[in-house]
């Protein structure tokens, strides 16, 4: 009975306060704008770094005059290992004519070498969970060790200045995300704070006629998260129009570091974006809540 009657007092608070509560999801609806787009910023950049990633590959140099049965059976203990994800075997004359196009004008300096120099070789691509320098060290070392091969390159100063620069965008992603994350909560917080307070008299009439702490919380803490989740969802609405209006602006400096197109948020991080504003909500109109209920 008690709780149908503070339901009956949430809905009643809406009505009357519907200017404030305008007011609180406008604010808080800026504050989540600005965590989903942090949040879209983050997730595009961290897919270029997966594409990167998915670069990073290590070239098995053959010794010379290798027979094709010896790299055949090279090959398939190459591929048998479990950190590999592909092989791709590439000839002297492949590798020549790669490093033609890739000089392009300047190609004429080749012409005095005479004979190929560039030995063939397997470009390995790893699986995604050993694309970390102690993982590829490792299978370098275990490999250079496989009768046939020269030796074993993978840019190891590149690689670890690019898993350096990755792990270090990762954190401040994390840092920066959470940074926003509190701001939001603390908006959230004096959001519902400024909603209790004009609604003081109210609550010490109430208690004053015997209302339980319990009865007279219930009512403004379905206010909290009924603000807070509306807002993440105008936020996200928001959030999508800016991406659909400004993707095509964005898709060919964006494509310039990465193959795929620019994504929106999937729906488990927007999910997560409603869950995250129903906990906030649920835990600014506790804490704002409290010091009322001294009276």
């Amino acid at each position: 009975m008690q709780l149908g009657f503070a339901f009956r007092l949430y809905l009643q608070n809406l009505r009357a306060n519907r200017n404030l509560n305008l007011l609180s999801i406008g604010i808080i609806a800026f504050a989540f704008l600005i965590l989903g787009l942090f949040l879209l910023v983050a997730k595009n950049l961290d897919q270029v770094a997966e594409k990167w990633g998915e670069q990073i590959q290590l070239v098995v140099f053959l010794k010379a005059d290798l027979p094709d049965k010896d790299r055949d059976q090279l090959e398939k203990k190459i591929r048998a290992r479990p950190e590999v994800k592909a092989v791709a075997f590439i000839s002297s004359e492949r590798a020549y004519d790669r490093l033609k196009r890739m000089l392009q004008d300047r190609a004429s300096v080749l012409a005095g070498l005479g004979k190929n120099p560039l030995p063939a070789s397997f470009e390995v691509q790893l699986d995604k969970k050993y694309r970390n320098l102690p993982g590829i060290q490792a299978f370098a070392g275990k490999v250079g060790k496989l009768e046939g091969v020269e030796e074993v390159f993978f840019g190891q100063k590149w690689l670890k200045n690019f898993l350096a620069l990755v792990r270090i965008f990762r954190v401040l992603i994390f840092a920066i995300g959470g940074l926003i994350f509190l701001a939001s909560g603390f908006i959230i917080y004096n959001t519902v704070k400024l909603t209790v307070y004009s609604r003081r008299e109210e609550i010490g009439i109430m208690k004053l006629v015997g209302a339980t702490d319990a009865f007279l919380r219930i009512p403004f803490l379905l206010e909290g998260v009924t603000q807070a989740i509306a807002a993440s969802i105008i936020s996200i609405f928001l959030l999508w129009l800016s991406w659909a209006l400004f993707r095509n602006f964005f898709a060919v400096p964006f494509q310039l570091f990465s193959q795929a197109g620019i994504g929106f948020l999937s729906p488990g991080q927007m999910l997560m974006l409603v869950g995250s504003a129903a906990l906030l909500g649920i835990l600014g109109s506790m804490v704002s809540f409290q010091e009322f209920l001294k009276v």
